[in-house]
């Protein structure tokens, strides 16, 4: 119980610190930096890639 209590604090710890590097980008390049180099630290990864479909491709996509 005590053990997963702790498990649970450290989870909380880390999303609160990914969360607070992201908001203090000023621009969405910066934000998307700083969102993959948070998710590669956390998860332990290589890379990460964002990949943003303009809407008028998600709209191409969703009709096929």
């Amino acid at each position: 119980m005590l053990e997963q209590i702790r498990l649970q604090a450290e989870r909380e710890r880390v999303i609160f610190e990914v969360t607070s590097n992201i908001r203090r980008s000023t621009d969405i390049q910066s934000i998307l930096m700083t969102t993959a180099s948070e998710l590669t630290r956390v998860t332990g990864a290589r890379y990460a890639k964002i990949q943003i479909n303009p809407l008028s491709d998600a709209k191409q996509e969703d009709k096929q």
